[in-house]
């Protein structure tokens, strides 16, 4: 909705200003007479202030509100449920890498159940109050197959948002102990503006990082943005290598002062996606009479090995504001995950504690999805009560 704040300020001062005397001599107010003084007309300083959108970046760790327990701009303090907003400068302080990474603070959640190996998935498997989390990009549901899952990079993410406890009233068929609902970042009506990383670390560790954006007429009726990542490394067991790849452009269109739509797009590549295997204990975390396992070691195998994911989303968010009172809202999206996936694992260290026993596991997945959601949103006061 678009709303309007106005602030009136009138300043009325005098200024004082003594005569001073020269040469040593006394001034007038000495002597018994009046200082000079002069009125000022009232001035009126009126200002309009936009409603802050729930879905926009915040400063600091704090966020004032949040839309992800109501679907509506709420302050976190009148939230009647619980819920933990991390946002942009959190996120980036953390140098988060993945999700599981961003939720590491929050309580309730034990979000690297495979932290290291399990890169190439956000695992949450029982994770939030001993149930699985529904998975929501801008309210919206990510489908998921066995393999084909989508993933987000956290640096495309504007602020996520966990909702604890039940949530299915506004978002359908979801587990009682929440949900976890991510923001895009999106164009922000400003002049323009860019941001350029390129960084290094150990393991051949390569990354960078560009966010760009502006208006893009001169009445700011036209605004875009530009995101994206790319990273490359050698994975934690020899011979595995970490490639991916993520870029998201939107657009949004002030149709008029009651309409409004955001195209969001992104595509993100795993073509590299390191290792998702695991060790004996015997050998890494107890002692093995045959000698220690080395740091890099790889359960499978490199002829065989390969996990490729291909990921595309599509959509809008609709808005049109009919008067005062009525706003009616559509957001919709379409996603397209392709997975090429196969491994050899560790299974069993046989009872010789030098024998692996390995599995095989291959599947070739092609998901899609369309996401659809509806809102009328009313805003209205009885007497001296506001309703939403």
């Amino acid at each position: 909705m678009l709303f309007k704040r106005t602030i009136a300020t009138a300043i009325a001062f005098s200024i004082v200003l003594p005569l001073f005397a020269q040469d040593g001599a006394s001034t007038g107010t000495e002597q018994g007479e009046p200082s000079v003084s002069i009125e000022l007309d009232t001035i009126d300083v009126t200002a309009t202030l936009p409603e802050p959108d729930a879905r926009e970046a915040f400063p600091g760790y704090v966020a004032p509100e949040t839309s992800g327990a109501t679907k509506t701009g709420t302050p976190v303090s009148e939230t009647p449920q619980a819920i933990t907003v991390i946002g942009e400068d959190q996120i980036e302080d953390q140098n988060a890498r993945s999700l599981g990474e961003v939720l590491r603070y929050v309580g309730g959640t034990v979000p690297e159940v495979r932290a290291g190996a399990g890169a190439r998935y956000d695992y949450f498997m029982q994770t939030l109050r001993g149930f699985n989390p529904d998975m929501y990009l801008d309210s919206l549901r990510t489908p998921e197959g066995f393999f084909a899952t989508a993933q987000v990079d956290p640096y495309l993410l504007q602020r996520v948002e966990i909702v604890k406890g039940p949530a299915s009233v506004l978002y359908g068929q979801a587990p009682p102990s929440g949900l976890i609902n991510l923001t895009s970042k999106r164009p922000v009506a400003e002049p323009f503006f860019g941001n350029v990383t390129l960084s290094g670390g150990t393991s051949q560790l390569l990354e960078t990082t560009f966010d760009i954006g502006g208006q893009l007429d001169s009445d700011g009726r036209l605004s875009y943005r530009l995101v994206g990542t790319g990273t490359s490394a050698d994975g934690m067991a020899r011979t595995t290598e970490e490639r991916r790849y993520s870029i998201a452009p939107s657009l949004s269109w002030a149709i008029t002062d009651r309409t409004m739509l955001t195209l969001l797009a992104s595509y993100r590549a795993d073509p590299e996606a390191g290792w998702y295997g695991s060790v004996p204990t015997v050998g890494s975390i107890q002692e093995n009479p045959n000698g220690e396992l080395p740091r890099d070691f790889y359960d499978g195998d490199t002829g065989f090995e390969d996990f490729d994911r291909r990921q595309t989303m599509v959509g809008y968010e609709f808005e049109h504001q009919f008067n005062d009172t009525f706003t009616v809202r559509q957001n919709a999206r379409y996603t397209r995950v392709f997975v090429d996936y196969k491994s050899v694992y560790n299974a069993f260290l046989a009872v010789d504690n030098r024998t692996l026993s390995r599995g095989i596991v291959a599947s070739e997945e092609d998901l899609w999805g369309f996401a659809l959601d509806n809102q009328l949103l009313a805003t209205f006061t009885t007497g001296s009560r506001e309703h939403t």
